[in-house]
């Protein structure tokens, strides 16, 4: 009797579940009442197992079927996990990746940019000078040299933004060997409404290294004071006065 009990029952199934029975036919209702078992034992209580001694190797129950499907969906957490990290490895690459291509080309091709914009044509000191009932305030000062007929003459150029235009002394017209009586005549008025007369031409300096022709006009009167003024100069260049530094720079 015992033997025959032995063979109708199988090792796979809980003790009193038979081959025969209608039970084991409906193997799928069966495993999913196994799976939920096994998920609350072992997921959802899983202090159970750590409580609960294990049973004697005789008594335990082995079900293929379940073991087989949690043993799938442990390798496919693990797949979303390893797919995760690829995720951010991939992402973290291009981030980086980007971050050194913008530091290389372009800050670098900013920078060039900047320095050529900036580059400074001359420069000289910052002189001072002392006022009567004024005090001493700078005198922003710049020696030129300027094309005359005899080749360049160094003129001491006040720099002056209030100026609409450049001027010379009448006298320098002759040495760069130009006649009045050819310059248009144009009307200035200054302070308190007085009318004077220049006449308008070109001059050519050099500004560093290079040849630049700037407006200018030449007084009616003879030793006035030359000026570097708006037009031609302080609207096509970059003017600094640098008092703490004790310089004047001329940049492009």
């Amino acid at each position: 009797m015992g033997a025959a009990s032995a063979a109708t029952h199988s090792p796979h199934l809980p003790l009193g579940l038979k081959k025969g029975s209608n039970f084991f036919q409906e193997g799928r209702q069966i495993s999913k009442k196994y799976d939920i078992l096994y998920f609350i034992m072992n997921e959802l209580i899983p202090s159970a197992q750590a409580v609960s001694p294990p049973a004697p190797a005789s008594q335990q129950v082995f079900h293929p079927v379940i073991d087989q499907k949690f043993n799938s969906q442990s390798v496919d957490k693990n797949m979303v996990f390893v797919k995760i990290a690829i995720f951010f490895f991939i992402v973290g690459f291009y981030v980086i990746g980007f971050a050194i291509a913008y530091k290389t080309f372009i800050l670098k091709s900013a920078s060039s940019h900047q320095t050529k914009d900036n580059q400074i044509l001359l420069q000289a000191p910052l002189r001072m000078a002392n006022w009567e009932d004024i005090g001493r305030v700078s005198d922003p000062v710049l020696e030129l040299p300027v094309k005359t007929a005899a080749g360049f003459k160094k003129i001491e150029f006040l720099l002056d933004s209030g100026a609409v235009i450049s001027s010379l002394p009448r006298e320098m017209a002759q040495e760069m060997g130009l006649d009045l009586a050819f310059l248009k005549r144009i009307a200035f008025v200054g302070y308190g409404g007085s009318e004077t007369f220049s006449y308008k031409g070109k001059m050519t300096v050099l500004l560093g290294e290079k040849e630049t022709e700037l407006p200018v006009v030449f007084t009616q009167g003879y030793y006035t004071r030359s000026l570097l003024g708006r037009q031609g100069f302080f609207d096509e260049y970059i003017i600094t006065f640098d008092k703490k530094r004790g310089v004047v720079e001329i940049k492009i």
